[in-house]
C-alpha cells in the first residue's frame, strides 16, 4: 500500500510541475540581407521586438496560435499600438509547428513607415504617389530569427493545482480518520 501512494505522490508532483507557463513571450531578430531600395539600410543592420501573449501555451503545441497582447520592435516608425498596425498577431505554418509573429504596419510617405514581417521574412516597402496615387515599391529585405522565452511562473497556483492539492489533503484526512477510529483502510 506505502507503494502505491509514493507512486500517487510523484505523479502529483510531476503533474504540478507540468502546469507552469510554457513560453509566454517570442523574441524576435530582423536582419537586413539586401539592400535594393532609397531607404538604403546597410546589410546586416539588426532589429529586435518581442510578442507576448496570454496563456501557458509549448511553442509546438497542438491547436491554434493565441492571441497577441503585446509587441515592441525597434525598426523606426513602428508604433507602439496594436491598434496602429495593419495587423499583429501570432502564426505557424501548421498546426502543432512552432509560432512565428506576423506584423504589418503601412504608413505612406513616411520614411521606414511600411513593412511586413512575416515567419522568416521581412520586407520594407517605400511609397511613391505620382499623380496622387500611392504605390508600394519593395525596398530592404531581410530574414528574421526568433527564441521563445518562459515568463516568470506566477506565485499564485494555477487552479488545477489547487484541486490537485486540495484533492490530496482531503485523501490524507480520511486515510488519518479511519486509521484512527479504529478502521482498517
Amino acid at each position: 500500500m506505502s507503494k502505491f501512494r509514493n507512486l500517487l505522490a510523484v505523479v502529483a508532483l510531476g503533474l504540478i510541475a507540468s502546469s507552469h507557463a510554457f513560453a509566454d513571450t517570442i523574441n524576435f531578430t530582423v536582419t537586413i540581407t539586401s539592400s535594393v531600395g532609397p531607404a538604403q539600410i546597410p546589410i546586416g543592420t539588426v532589429y529586435t521586438g518581442s510578442a507576448h501573449y496570454e496563456g501557458s501555451v509549448d511553442p509546438n503545441f497542438i491547436g491554434y496560435p493565441p492571441e497577441l497582447t503585446s509587441f515592441t520592435f525597434d525598426f523606426p516608425g513602428t508604433p507602439s499600438s496594436l491598434s496602429d498596425m495593419a495587423f499583429a498577431f501570432l502564426q505557424r505554418e501548421f498546426i502543432g509547428a512552432p509560432l512565428f509573429v506576423e506584423l504589418g504596419h503601412y504608413q505612406l510617405g513616411v520614411p521606414y513607415g511600411s513593412y511586413w514581417l512575416m515567419d522568416d521574412y521581412f520586407q520594407l516597402f517605400t511609397t511613391d504617389s505620382p499623380g496622387g496615387a500611392h504605390y508600394l515599391n519593395n525596398s530592404e529585405y531581410g530574414t528574421v530569427a526568433y527564441s521563445y522565452v518562459s515568463d516568470p511562473v506566477s506565485s499564485v497556483p494555477e487552479p488545477g493545482t489547487l484541486s490537485l492539492l486540495g484533492t490530496g489533503v482531503l485523501g490524507t484526512f480520511g486515510f488519518f480518520r479511519r486509521r484512527f477510529s479504529g478502521r482498517t483502510a
